[in-house]
């Protein structure tokens, strides 16, 4: 649920679709063609056509598509970029099941590797001494280490 634009209904419909073992699916590759949101590819004589997606798992592909059109409006993650880019060359509902593609492949590293998700664009320690510098000074001027807060405040804080 850490993902932009998952809920926990989301969460829980794509985490009963794939399933609790990925042991069936030796790379991310595979399970976004078990999902039917690999694009197609249809060449002839070098000449590259367009190609529609495979038929996959229909419901995990309508959740992973809903999610998408959920973290295509959310404002700095990476997700948003990606669709806002390729919205402007192709058309929205190209854009949006290349996202859910690229979403896809972000769920299956985060699940083998058991780790959460860290968007790439977001600076998390930054964000954490934001949060906190105010109360980290108060405690250091209550436990005595520094004199007074007011002229100890942390750079950019008013």
């Amino acid at each position: 649920m850490r993902i932009p634009g998952i809920s926990l209904t989301s969460a829980c419909d794509i985490f009963v679709e794939i399933g609790p073992d990925l042991d069936g699916f030796p790379s991310p590759d595979n399970l976004a063609a078990w999902a039917g949101l690999c694009p197609g590819n249809n060449e002839s004589g070098g000449k590259r056509r367009s190609g529609k997606t495979l038929s996959g798992n229909k419901y995990l592909k309508i959740a992973l598509v809903a999610c998408d059109h959920g973290a295509s409006r959310t404002k700095g993650c990476q997700f948003e970029g990606y669709h806002g880019s390729l919205n402007l060359r192709r058309s929205y509902k190209k854009a949006t099941v290349a996202t859910a593609h690229k979403r896809l492949r972000v769920i299956y590293s985060c699940l083998k590797t058991q780790t959460p998700y860290r968007d790439p664009n977001i600076n998390y320690d930054q964000l954490i001494v934001e949060r906190n510098a105010l109360r980290w000074l108060k405690m250091l001027a209550e436990f005595g280490f520094i004199a007074d807060t007011a002229q100890a405040k942390p750079a950019g804080v008013q």
